[in-house]
């Protein structure tokens, strides 16, 4: 009887390794670029999970890093302001677009960054070449989800490596 039960331990312990190995976090982010051609400017915002962000905000600066405590929102927004401007690039019309972070705010499990650009400078902006690697640097499974809004148009793009870029023409 023994090793009967010594077979049917090992037989579930394979089991529960097999299923459970099979789980392994989903890493996502979501980039929505809204362009408003009469004012000419655009709002954007970029949504992270907030574990995500805060791991690889830590792996770089080598510090705590807690986006969630308000006594250290200005100094949190300085530092996303930077992760991000160097990992999301957009050109429009060739042109790169100058953001500015407005803010952040916590959403359940994730976190929403703001940014606005200052006035464009061309009449029609139509194509939109957009370098997009914010948490790659955390997982080689991230995928980043780019959303853009022109009018009445609403195009949208996967980013996953080996691909760090999308384009659009609209």
């Amino acid at each position: 009887m023994q090793p009967k039960i010594r077979i049917l331990k090992l037989a579930l312990g394979v089991i529960f390794w097999v299923i459970f190995s099979s789980f392994h976090p989903f890493y996502l982010s979501v980039t929505e670029i809204n362009l408003n051609q009469k004012e000419k400017n655009a709002q954007l915002s970029v949504k992270c999970f907030t574990n995500d962000l805060e791991n690889v905000l830590r792996t770089n600066l080598k510090k705590k890093v807690d986006l969630l405590d308000q006594s250290k929102f200005e100094y949190n927004k300085e530092i996303l302001n930077t992760y991000i401007l160097k990992n999301l690039i957009i050109n429009v019309n060739k042109r790169k677009l100058e953001l500015s972070i407005i803010g952040y705010e916590k959403e359940e499990d994730a976190i929403w960054i703001y940014f606005e650009t200052s006035k464009f400078k061309w009449t029609n902006p139509n194509f939109f070449e957009i370098t997009n690697t914010i948490l790659f640097d955390l997982s080689p499974d991230q995928l980043n989800i780019i959303h853009l809004i022109k009018s009445e148009n609403r195009v949208s793009a996967k980013i996953k490596l080996p691909d760090t870029k999308c384009i659009f023409k609209i």
